[in-house]
């Protein structure tokens, strides 16, 4: 009875200082939290009072704890190096990486979910990652996001340039002042703020990530634990301060939680006064126990964490190749639910090709699968970089897969888009040539032609050399009409349109094709005699051609054919205009290009005339494709019709409206008829000497006194001595040193200048123009025609004395 009395008075003794220190007031704990410039997660108001949705969760933390929050301002780096130095005790919104673990202890329980997200001026053109090739990129130093967007376009091949900035605020307004022509933040900044900084999201979003309180490494545990009791306790109640937060501060889809219900062990009891010594051993065992258990199901959380927001697909595959465990972002990968998964065969889900090779490589000796196609749940394969690893006994094995399918389609796209610009390129190239030749080979013609007309005009009458002559004409207005295809081709000359009927082209056509036609293919060619005009470029039409009929023998290579070709003047009427609305009703020239070959697929008549769509294999394939065949004849008015089926051959229609008025016919006139001067002094300026001897010939049997030199330096040497003497100035255009129009520039300095005209095989645009300003009379194109030569001048001297 005694030692009980004993046992009741020595637990008393212990209770009481138990009692009193439950009961006396806990000391303020000043709490300091490290921040930068972060709406809506954490902020400075304009009071000065910190503000936003970390700040909030804080405070209502700080009430239970008894803890006085101090805020210290500064860029992102700036915080993580206070919470090094224990200038700071706490971080907010910071993402896990190994090297930041080596200095900070994390707490469990994640805020919130965010990602990278990649931002422009609402004005830009861009509208995809793979438009930022080559830009300025704005990203904060240090920033989880900027990092991740840097290795994706690494990844990608982009070469952009990068900006750092101090935080997200100063990351937009970088771009708004025009000094970057992007910006990479995460979600929640992005989503709240880009409209203020007249900024548009892109969709572009990568590399989600969770986001935690954090503290200093083996530093302020109890705060880390507050902070983790408050976070688990509030997610499991939707009117909790934590939801109140969301609710007011952050954005719609700019953040989610992953509400993950865990087991939360709280000790409730107390000691009676008969019991304490029991009571205080119970304590100490229970606290030993949660203390154990705490650093397990931390270990355990740690690790879920990490294997459930990598960014791979990890799956668990047993020993009979069913799946046991899919990570939860195989949901964003591949679309199923986990149950669609669990308990099958992952060969089920492979591409039927790449079954063989999983058997073979998915044994315990083989670490590596390489690329494997997964099904998708809307049915699409998704291409996998796979890595395998084994897993303890019987077999099982942890499989690693990254979907590469867009990447694969950017460097497909990427490829393509470099294989065309290197084959426009060489167009681009081969083009330049053929001008460079053009012009030249213009000045040669303009020698050959023009010393014909000074044969013709040399010669007595009845000389019988009329036909040799006309000969000569005529073969250099072929060669004329051929170097403005060669300057049309190289872009150096508009297309010009012509009346003229399309017979010849087709018969031109016809000859070009048989030169490289394989023997077992023949050409049938039904022909009017001399078919209506329709107004064209002759060179256009002539590709067009050409191009179907380069198809036609392709279809027809192995095993032979007939190519037909056939032209015939139709009138179209309502219904053929209800096929083709292009056309009008009316007379229209009709070319029809059919062969016996291959024929062509529904599927492929459908993309036909898209532009760079081919069927031929790679290297096989030239030009453009029938999509320029299809702009040519839409230029001019006209229509174009296929009727293809497999292993029946193919028929194309050309349809060009007939000319409205007959092409009018350059007259030639006898040298007696010719307009003539009257002793007019004229001073020629060419750097050819072939030309000048020619003009000097020509010029003088029209009746003008011609006066040639070899430069315009020459030339303006002898009009500043003396312009009155002479009455008109003939130069070309192009020369070496200084250019016809930097005559002209000079001409207009002198009081009262004689007129000028240029001769050029080509005048563009710009050459025009600047003619027109510069006051020149006339252009003469090359190689000039005796009788437009003299016409010409007549008009420009008869002008010139009447302006005088």
């Amino acid at each position: 009875m005694a030692f009980g009395r004993w046992l009741v008075l020595g637990g008393i003794a212990l209770a009481l200082p138990l009692a009193a220190a439950a009961a006396a007031p806990k000391t303020e704990r000043v709490v300091k939290v490290g921040y930068f410039e972060y709406r809506p997660g954490i902020f400075r108001a304009p009071g000065g009072q910190v503000e936003g949705f970390y700040p909030e969760l804080l405070r209502a933390v700080a009430a239970e704890e008894g803890w006085r929050l101090e805020y210290v301002f500064g860029s992102w780096n700036d915080g993580l190096d206070r919470v090094r130095s224990g200038e700071v005790d706490l971080l907010t919104s910071v993402a896990f990486t190994e090297e930041r673990a080596t200095y900070l202890d994390y707490c469990h329980q994640p805020l919130l979910t965010v990602w990278g997200e990649l931002y422009l001026p609402a004005d830009s053109p861009a509208r995809s990652i793979v438009e930022v090739r080559g830009l300025t990129v704005a990203v904060m130093r240090g920033d989880f996001n900027g990092l991740s967007f840097r290795r994706l376009a690494d990844q990608l091949g982009l070469e952009c340039r990068f900006v750092e900035c101090s935080d997200f605020a100063e990351v937009f307004a970088t771009v708004q002042a025009g000094r970057a022509e992007a910006a990479v933040v995460n979600s929640v900044f992005g989503r709240a703020m880009h409209e203020a900084y007249g900024l548009r999201p892109t969709g572009t979003v990568f590399s989600p990530f969770d986001i935690f309180f954090a503290v200093a490494k083996g530093k302020n545990p109890e705060v880390r634990e507050a902070l983790d009791r408050a976070l688990e306790r509030w997610r499991s109640d939707a009117k909790s301060p934590y939801y109140e937060a969301r609710e007011r501060w952050l954005h719609a889809g700019a953040g989610e939680v992953r509400v993950v219900p865990k087991w939360v062990g709280r000790f409730i009891g107390g000691a009676v006064l008969v019991l304490a010594v029991a009571g205080g051993f119970i304590v100490l065992l229970r606290s030993q126990v949660r203390r154990q258990t705490e650093g397990l199901r931390a270990e355990r959380e740690r690790f879920r964490v990490l294997v459930e927001n990598i960014h791979d697909l990890v799956i668990e595959v047993g020993g009979d190749g069913r799946v046991r465990y899919v990570n939860r972002l195989q949901s964003r990968t591949l679309g199923y639910a986990p149950s669609a998964l669990l308990g099958r065969e992952l060969a089920e889900f492979l591409h039927p090709d790449d079954r063989t090779r999983w058997a073979a490589l998915a044994g315990p000796d083989s670490d590596d699968l390489g690329r494997l196609r997964l099904r998708a749940a809307d049915g699409e394969w998704r291409t996998m970089e796979c890595a395998a690893s084994p897993l303890g006994e019987g077999g099982t094995r942890i499989v690693t897969a990254r979907d590469v399918t867009e990447r694969l389609k950017i460097e497909a796209v990427r490829d393509g888009l470099e294989s065309q610009l290197r084959q426009a390129q060489k167009l681009e190239a081969i083009g330049t040539l053929a001008g460079g030749i053009a012009h030249d080979f213009n000045n040669v013609l303009t020698g050959i032609v023009g010393n014909a007309e000074v044969i013709a005009l040399e010669l007595p009458p009845g000389h019988g050399l009329d036909e040799p002559i006309e000969a000569i004409r005529q073969a250099g207005a072929r060669a004329r009409d051929l170097v403005a295809r060669i300057l049309t081709f190289s872009r150096r000359s508009e297309p010009r349109r012509r009346f003229c009927p399309v017979t010849p082209i087709i018969r031109e056509t016809i000859q070009l094709l048989r030169a490289a036609m394989p023997a077992e293919i023949s050409i049938r060619a039904d022909l009017p005699a001399a078919g209506a005009n329709v107004l064209c470029d002759s060179s256009q039409i002539h590709q067009v051609l050409m191009n179907l009929c380069t198809n036609a023998m392709y279809s027809m290579r192995r095993d032979g054919g007939v190519l037909s070709l056939a032209e015939t003047e139709v009138i179209v009427d309502a219904g053929l205009v209800a096929q083709q609305p292009r056309l009008k009703p009316g007379n229209y020239v009709r070319i029809t290009v059919q062969d016996t070959g291959c024929g062509m697929s529904p599927g492929v008549q459908s993309r036909l005339f898209e532009p760079f769509f081919t069927t031929k294999p790679p290297g096989e394939g030239t030009g453009l494709g029938l999509s320029v065949v299809h702009g040519i004849v839409a230029t001019h008015e006209g229509a174009i019709t296929l009727a293809s089926h497999e292993g029946e051959g193919t028929t194309f229609q050309i349809y060009l409206p007939v000319a409205v008025q007959p092409e009018r016919q350059l007259e030639v006139a006898a040298p007696a008829d010719l307009p003539r001067g009257g002793g007019q002094r004229i001073l020629v300026v060419d750097d050819e000497e072939v030309i000048r001897t020619m003009l000097d010939r020509v010029l003088t049997r029209l009746g003008y006194r011609p006066e040639c030199c070899a430069s315009v330096e020459e030339g303006w040497g002898r009009l500043a001595a003396a312009p009155q003497e002479y009455s008109l100035v003939l130069s070309d255009l192009s020369m070496p040193a200084a250019n016809g129009l930097e005559l002209a520039a000079r001409l207009r300095t002198l009081k009262a200048p004689p007129p000028l005209v240029l001769m050029s095989g080509y005048v563009g645009p710009v050459e025009a123009d600047r003619a027109r300003e510069l006051g020149v009379a006339a252009i003469l194109d090359k190689p000039p025609e005796l009788a437009a030569l003299a016409r010409l001048l007549r008009r420009v001297l008869e002008k010139g004395r009447t302006a005088g």
